[in-house]
Order: structure tokens, then C-alpha cells, then sequence
């Protein structure tokens, strides 16, 4: 058993955060307004005038409010969530997961494969009919399986990318923001003259 430890522990401790250490926990939202020039500002303090780029975390909430002489002010929302990409770092971790499961229980779990395949084919014509004979066992999953692996393997990485929103992405990016603008009206003087 304790080599087994010392196999996983080295990949544990790369995998820790897969996410976070290749794609950080904050991510560049590019930011542009109709009429260009409009003074941007964000719920987490940021400011610059549009169009602009800004860092900003990949996780919590976030609105941008877009701002310009003789505009209405508009604010929008920027959702954080799983992308594509997280999505698939977050299956690869539940492959782990599984790989460990499997690696830290091989002997049973090819017996017991073994012995679900065969009571499968045996007894699946007699399920359908509605029977459960005695020789058709189920299989069932053992109550001591061991965990510690696949959850250092995985779980832990999977933890660390979800808390820092390594796994999430800004959506909608870039951002355009339209403002509403009056026209202006010509003034008094200018009609008369």
C-alpha cells in the first residue's frame, strides 16, 4: 500500500489547481462602448475609458457601467461561468477520479467486472421477463473501498480550480456596450440667424 502513495503523490501535488496554474483565476475583459470614449467603470473599482482591456477574476459577480456626455448611463452584467474549456478539465478530473478508483481497488473491481459481465449475460433475458432467481447475484459496491487516492488525485485539484473560478470564463467577452444618445437640438441663436 505505501507504494502506492508514492506513485500517486508526485502526480497529486503537479495536478493541484490543473486549471489555475495554466490559466490563472482572472482573465482580460475587453471592453467597447458606441460612442467610443465613454468612461467605464466596474463593481470592483476599475476604470478606463472604452475602448479598453481590463483584468479582472474569472469567478464572482461583476457589472460594467458605460457612461458619456449627452448618453444615458448603461450598466451591464458580466456572467462568470464553466466555459468549454473548464468543462473539460472538470470531466478530466472526474476521469481521474475514476482511473483512482480503479487503480486503488484493480483486483476486486476486475472480479467483480468480471462477474457483473457474466450475470449480465446470464440473467438479463430472466430480468426482462420480471424474475430474480437465486443464481443471478447483484453486484454490489464494497463498503471499504478505498478513497484517500482518487480524491488526493482529483477531488483536491477539482476543489482548488472551482474556488478560484480557474474553471470559469467571462461571458459576454469582448463586451460592446451601446449608449443612448440625444441628439442635440440646435439652440435658439443658431434658428434666427
Amino acid at each position: 500500500m505505501p507504494y502506492r502513495a508514492a506513485l500517486f503523490f508526485p502526480i497529486a501535488v503537479l495536478g493541484w489547481g490543473c486549471a489555475t496554474a495554466s490559466r490563472g483565476s482572472s482573465e482580460i475583459l475587453q471592453i467597447a462602448t458606441v460612442p467610443p470614449g465613454a468612461s467605464v467603470s466596474l463593481s470592483t473599482g476599475a476604470q478606463c475609458t472604452s475602448p479598453c482591456e481590463i483584468e479582472v477574476k474569472r469567478r464572482g459577480p461583476l457589472s460594467v457601467t458605460a457612461s458619456f456626455g449627452g448618453c444615458e448611463s448603461a450598466t451591464v452584467y458580466v456572467a462568470s461561468e464553466v466555459d468549454r474549456a473548464g468543462g473539460w478539465t472538470l470531466a478530466g478530473y472526474g476521469a481521474l477520479f475514476l482511473g483512482g478508483l480503479v487503480y486503488e481497488n484493480t483486483k476486486e473491481v476486475a472480479a467483480e467486472v468480471g462477474s457483473a459481465i457474466g450475470t449480465a449475460i446470464a440473467c438479463t433475458p430472466v430480468r426482462i421477463v420480471g424474475g430474480e432467481p437465486e443464481d443471478c447475484p447483484r453486484v454490489e459496491v464494497k463498503e471499504d473501498a478505498n478513497l484517500w487516492v482518487p480524491i488526493l488525485v482529483a477531488g483536491i485539484p477539482a476543489g482548488v480550480d472551482l474556488a478560484t473560478g480557474a474553471l470559469n470564463a467571462r461571458h459576454p467577452n469582448p463586451l460592446m456596450i451601446e449608449l443612448d444618445c440625444v441628439e442635440a437640438s440646435p439652440s435658439p441663436d443658431e434658428g434666427s440667424s
